[in-house]
């Protein structure tokens, strides 16, 4: 009896499909890996350029640095608050530290760790950085609208005062698991805006932003 052809090209989409999916792997511990050796090197430069200061009445670990220009607070596991080494009036030093502990109690670092990791799997979407960015600049409106909530309107002038005086010294850094008091251009004016007219910026929307990089996430693996 004759034997039926075999198409040896029948196997060519699902060896397509690995192919895919190596490149989907190997790019997404690309992006992860590179994004923890910045924070790396950029934790363990800041700590060499520090020194262990004390906060009174402050439970969160401290330490000051000529390597920043601007507060931040660095470290998921083990927070650490970074001051820098220029001057500062009482006022500043005081909103800063608030800004932070602020961030602290929100647990900002840990939903930075968790948009990380969503567009690093997904990393060959643009819309997943949008979202990325789009968490980041929430946190900062949602603490902003926590802190500034019984505040003056001249006090609320003074915060953003001291947000532009940041700013203006503000050293750029490529690692992305830490916030800071003084935040990128982009945005700014929304910012402000937030803290000076008392726009309210809901907790549902950065819930929002992450249930929508989620099921990128999610839709982006099944296929």
């Amino acid at each position: 009896p004759e034997q039926p052809l075999i198409w040896e090209s029948a196997a060519a989409p699902a060896e397509y499909a690995w192919i895919g999916v190596a490149l989907w792997l190997g790019g997404a511990l690309l992006f992860f890996l590179t994004a923890l050796f910045r924070y790396r090197t950029f934790a363990c430069r800041l700590r060499r350029q520090s020194r262990p200061i004390l906060l009174p009445g402050q439970r969160v670990r401290a330490r000051s640095s000529p390597a920043i220009t601007s507060p931040l607070l660095i470290g998921v596991c083990r927070p650490v608050l970074y001051l820098p080494d220029t001057p500062m009036t009482a006022a500043e030093r005081q909103l800063a530290i608030a800004h932070e502990r602020m961030h602290l109690h929100h647990g900002d670092l840990w939903l930075k760790l968790l948009a990380l990791v969503l567009n690093a799997v997904h990393w060959f979407n643009p819309f997943a950085y949008r979202v990325s960015r789009d968490i980041e600049e929430l946190c900062e409106l949602a603490c902003d609208e926590r802190l500034t909530a019984d505040m003056s309107f001249d006090e609320r002038r003074q915060y953003c005062e001291t947000i532009l005086n940041r700013l203006e010294r503000r050293a750029g850094s490529l690692a992305r698991l830490h916030v800071g008091f003084s935040t990128a251009k982009r945005g700014l004016e929304r910012r402000l805006q937030t803290i000076m007219f008392g726009k309210k910026t809901k907790i549902s929307l950065i819930v929002l932003s992450l249930a929508v990089a989620m099921v990128i996430t999610g839709v982006g693996g099944a296929a």
